[in-house]
């Protein structure tokens, strides 16, 4: 299980709680109606960037969010904190193709070890599957085949998933896993979207906040 906590900065926080300031008492109530406006969507801005660098569900990521937004005492509006908790993915998460094995057989008979087979005999004579490749889209736009001795198995009667022959011996597989949610959090180009959106976010909700109190002093 991996786990990251990100902490991303607010990069106008002096000059917002420079306005704050100057607001005296009505600004308490515009900091906390912000602040709140903060820990609802700093999660869904965290899951949306994830998922315009990665080919990943919104919701696969928001699986992985552990509450809540954690804000830290150094001035009303200066860090916030999330932390996601995850285990590495597989592949078949990524848009792999296919999601099953082919069911094409070779022409050609072949004897392999029989143990395992319908056979269950030392030797099977028996028409394998025809090659196929295995391809996958980690990151949006970067589709790639997988290479080495891989293919696809169910996972414990479930979903197939891409395993890897490590060995000579048949039983000697791996699966073929990837990132997690929390390491893909701290991809760069993931962290200047994240950066982005919650600049650009928290400034919107402040405005708002503060147009609607410069409203009831008129």
């Amino acid at each position: 299980m991996s786990t990251s906590s990100i902490k991303m900065g607010v990069a106008a926080a002096k000059d917002l709680n420079r306005k704050l300031e100057k607001m005296k008492k009505q600004s308490e109530g515009v900091v906390n109606k912000t602040v709140s406006d903060f820990k609802t969507r700093a999660p869904a801005w965290v899951n949306q960037s994830v998922s315009d660098v990665y080919n990943i569900k919104k919701s696969d990521v928001k699986a992985d969010y552990k509450g809540p937004v954690k804000l830290d005492k150094k001035g009303w509006l200066q860090n916030v904190g999330l932390k996601y908790k995850g285990r590495v993915r597989t592949l078949r998460t990524f848009g792999m193709k296919p999601l099953r094995p082919p069911k094409k057989r070779e022409k050609e008979f072949r004897r392999i070890p029989g143990q395992g087979t319908d056979a269950g005999g030392e030797v099977a004579t028996v028409k394998p599957p025809a090659p196929y490749k295995i391809s996958v889209e980690v990151k949006k736009g970067e589709r790639h085949q997988l290479e080495g001795n891989v293919f696809l198995g169910s996972n414990n009667g479930s979903a197939y998933i891409p395993f890897a022959r490590v060995g000579e011996n048949r039983k000697d597989i791996k699966v073929l896993n990837t990132a997690s949610v929390p390491s893909m959090i701290h991809n760069e180009q993931v962290q200047v979207l994240i950066q982005e959106r919650v600049d650009a976010g928290l400034e919107k909700r402040l405005e708002h906040h503060l147009e609607q109190e410069l409203k009831k002093r008129k």
